[in-house]
């Protein structure tokens, strides 16, 4: 098979979002004797698109923020939403080209409106490939969450499409069984059905993330290279700093702790920290705050004594699963599919941050609590499947007819 992922990610992605999980399976497919490309946001701003269609979109967008960015209290919204289907327009275009030039027999889109440009252009240009779509959030992709907002006149065009993609793909998954039902919920799936009855399609498959390759030190050594002291009490969260992660919420939590047992919290994500920074100033937790970016995320997990998640929603997280395979004692909010894929692994706690700061001090205060979660890690992690299984499983979904 001649496969092409597609995805419009970029930069820190690669380090914190679907690059990070899509890297070893692209390896492993390889291996395999699959030729594999992968087109995203970066790749796709190397390829020229020709004169004629630079300037035929420049014009299709202007059309489109004429017509639904007119002036107003959503102006700067649609704006933005349209912004980011112009990227998506570029790289779906590159995909059908692509397709038609290299002679792709499948083609992974890795959200459903890039899916569905791609498949509008492939009409176009006369591409054939079979293609199907990963579903990275938990239920719909098209909804509002926290820090996203879509007006009205633009969601219900982007949930036609989506509706439209999970109808015609060849296949289609997420990284969970509570991801699918969701997202049939979200989209009224199948049709006139009630979605919580009604089995899901043959196509629509729960593939995990799988475990990545990352580097494990000696806590001692890790410590060094950090300048973390031998005594210092290290709490970790990963992610990037969008509104989503709710990082405020955990410093809030960390800052509540008292000052004697108060521990030092350690973000690893790229983004806008002004509201990080304001959160640690309202609670005093300034000097106990160290926001940084890494490529070698190993390093921190193997300094630290618990790992935390504060986020909102979660359709895998991989941050989570990372930590337990350091054996770390993890707390993590009970949201999205958190629950059906750690379980009994981390603590899973409420959405406050008061449930937060009493796990944190549970976990300090307990010898014999730590251990037993490090030991629930380790068996979990045990079971985490690894790349090339993933990309067996991966290669029978691309065969199926």
């Amino acid at each position: 098979m001649y496969i092409l992922h597609v995805t419009r990610e970029s930069g820190s992605d690669a380090r914190y979002g679907i690059g990070k999980s899509l890297a070893p399976i692209v390896t492993a497919l390889r291996e395999r004797d699959h030729t594999v490309d992968i087109l995203d946001g970066d790749i796709s701003r190397t390829h020229p698109i020709g004169r004629w269609s630079a300037w035929l979109g420049r014009c299709l967008l202007a059309i489109l923020r004429w017509h639904y960015a007119p002036p107003g209290p959503d102006q700067a919204a649609s704006q933005a939403i349209l912004a980011m289907l112009a990227e998506r327009t570029r790289i779906a275009w590159i995909a059908a080209r692509w397709v038609k030039a290299k002679n792709i027999s499948h083609v992974h889109c890795h959200d459903p409106v890039l899916a569905y440009l791609f498949t509008c252009f492939a009409r176009w240009t006369g591409a054939k490939a079979r293609w199907g779509v990963t579903e990275h959030g938990f239920g719909a992709y098209v909804q509002e969450r926290p820090g996203v907002f879509i007006p009205r006149h633009l969601l219900r065009h982007f949930q036609a499409w989506e509706r439209s993609v999970a109808q015609s793909a060849a296949w289609l998954c997420a990284p969970s069984h509570t991801g699918l039902q969701q997202l049939a919920s979200d989209l009224r799936w199948p049709v006139g059905t009630s979605a919580k009855s009604a089995p899901l399609p043959h196509n629509w498959h729960a593939v995990l993330h799988p475990r990545p390759a990352l580097r494990h030190y000696e806590r001692a050594k890790a410590r060094q290279l950090l300048g973390i002291a031998a005594d210092e009490w290290i709490v970790l969260a990963v992610g990037q700093l969008i509104p989503m992660k709710r990082f405020p919420l955990l410093i809030t939590a960390c800052g509540s702790i008292d000052t004697v047992m108060r521990p030092n919290l350690i973000i690893l994500g790229e983004g806008d920290q002004s509201p990080l920074l304001e959160a640690a100033d309202a609670v005093d937790m300034r000097h106990k705050l160290r926001i940084e970016v890494t490529d070698d995320i190993g390093l921190y997990f193997s300094a630290a004594d618990v790992y935390a998640s504060s986020t909102a929603t979660e359709s895998f997280g991989m941050a989570n699963c990372e930590a337990l395979s350091f054996g770390l004692p993890a707390v993590c909010t009970a949201v999205g599919a958190v629950p059906e894929i750690i379980g009994d692994a981390a603590w899973l706690v409420g959405d406050s941050s008061d449930e937060m700061a009493a796990a944190l001090i549970a976990l300090r205060n307990d010898a014999d609590l730590r251990r037993s979660y490090c030991a629930k890690a380790r068996r979990w992690a045990q079971a985490w499947p690894d790349p090339e299984k993933i990309a067996l499983e991966m290669e029978r979904i691309y065969e199926a007819i």
